[in-house]
């Protein structure tokens, strides 16, 4: 009898600890995001967040969801296994309200590192890069480094 009471206690702990652990905290990969989206997230996580996407399209093993407003794509999002592997965003071409923008709306409290590149055939822009466990977040300035020209979240090699 004392058996099979803590045969039965362990079973009903285990299935406890597995109700725990919700999708939700299985997806997130880490808190490092862009415009609420975080690398793990569902396609029905990021139409949550977003809207609808304007298109999806199945490649071989991949989802890739667009995001266009007045015929401009503003997000690219790509899953693997329905979890979200890659983004990239073009905020100029975004609803205002849906992602940053510019320069003052980056939240720069998490750790960064700054680089230059060649921009704009004559000029040099900065891209900020934020790196938290194995996602990496990419922000590519205008030449003012006053508006976001891309903003691109992966996970780092």
């Amino acid at each position: 009898m004392k058996k099979r009471a803590f045969l039965v206690l362990i079973t009903t702990l285990a299935f406890i600890s597995l109700l725990g652990c919700s999708d939700k905290k299985e997806i997130q990969i880490n808190d490092l995001s862009f415009g609420g989206i975080s690398l793990g997230y569902l396609d029905k996580q990021i139409a949550d967040v977003l809207r609808e996407p304007t298109s999806i399209q199945n490649i071989v093993a991949l989802k890739k969801l667009s995001y266009e407003e007045s015929k401009a794509e503003w997000a690219i999002f790509s899953l693997k296994d329905n979890k979200l592997i890659t983004a990239e965003w073009f905020p100029r071409y975004a609803p205002k309200e849906k992602i940053p923008l510019t320069y003052d709306q980056i939240d720069f409290s998490q750790e960064y590192k700054t680089e230059q590149f060649s921009c704009y055939h004559t000029t040099t822009c900065n891209k900020y890069i934020f790196t938290k466990g194995t996602s990496v977040l990419e922000i590519l300035m205008d030449w003012e480094n006053k508006y976001i020209d891309r903003a691109t979240l992966k996970i780092s090699k």
